[in-house]
């Protein structure tokens, strides 16, 4: 799905482009992130690696400038909460 922002860079804004660079695979692990699935168990539910999900969790950080996966939860609440709500 392709989010629509605006023109001037707010935050949101930011968090919009971000979310819209991430690949497939990576936002079908923020789904199952926002489930309260943990790495492993998404490794198990999409038949990769523990270690290949973890990494794809250390990407979403990256491309959503996030430290920790609290920030990242927050982030992507952010967003999915302007996408329900447009």
């Amino acid at each position: 799905m392709l989010i629509s922002y605006s023109d001037r860079n707010t935050e949101l804004d930011i968090l919009l482009m971000a979310y819209n660079s991430l690949t497939p695979t990576e936002k079908t692990c923020v789904e199952w992130l926002l489930k309260g699935k943990t790495a492993p168990e998404i490794a198990l539910i999409l038949e990769k690696s523990s270690r290949t999900v973890e990494k794809q969790i250390a990407c979403l950080k990256d491309k959503l400038d996030s430290v920790t996966l609290f920030q990242l939860g927050a982030k992507i609440a952010k967003i999915y909460q302007q996408v329900n709500f447009n």
